[in-house]
């Protein structure tokens, strides 16, 4: 499918039009880590929303606009989002294609607002806050965790050593050790239980 025939279908789950850079830059650093927390996206700078006409972004502007873009993707989305931002002429318009990736240190979320109001993901061609749920799922894709290896509320030890792991930006990971005992092999679990970042977070 050529790009024409993209932006004639409309905006999608991976795909935003915007007419120019918004001076609000929420208007679409959302929908940027939105992308990075989802499958990945493509925001069309130069391209109006609502009926996909191409308005293009002023050829004296271009390179002043990419800079900005760049510049506010890296300043206010954490942690870094990868992107990729090449100007592309379509019958005669400069538009500006900004292909988010798809992250693997979820959640990505808007700096200024903080994990919870500043996480963002995608349904159909919309950009949603995210819900509560979908946020532990995220923090827990993003540690590498899966929900089979979370400690279980209630369960009961007969002997717990604490440990005590300091990360290098001074958050604490508690980790339990369990043993068995008078088990004729005896047995170490190790849980992992609370919120665990190896990167500071702003909530």
């Amino acid at each position: 499918m050529t790009l024409l025939e993209e932006i004639q279908n409309g905006e999608n789950v991976a795909l935003e039009f915007k007419e120019a850079r918004p001076k609000d830059s929420l208007k679409f650093t959302k929908t940027v880590v939105a992308f990075a927390n989802g499958r990945g996206g493509r925001i069309l700078f130069g391209v109006e929303d609502k009926t996909g006409r191409l308005v293009g972004i002023p050829r004296d502007k271009v390179a002043t606009e990419m800079d900005a873009i760049a510049d506010t993707v890296a300043n206010t989305c954490t942690p870094s989002v990868a992107i990729d931002l090449k100007p592309t002429t379509l019958e005669g318009k400069v538009l500006l294609a900004l292909d988010v990736r798809s992250g693997d240190k979820t959640p990505y979320y808007v700096k200024s607002l903080g994990i919870r109001k500043g996480t963002f993901i995608r349904i159909g061609a919309t950009t949603r806050n995210v819900e509560e749920h979908k946020l532990k799922s995220l923090i827990i894709a993003g540690e590498n965790l899966s929900f089979d290896k979370q400690p279980v509320k209630g369960a009961r030890v007969t002997y717990t050593n604490f440990l005590l792991i300091q990360s290098e930006k001074q958050y604490a990971m508690p980790c339990f050790i369990e043993t068995i005992l008078n088990h004729p092999a005896s047995m170490l679990r190790c849980m992992t239980t609370g919120l665990k970042y190896s990167r500071r977070v702003n909530w």
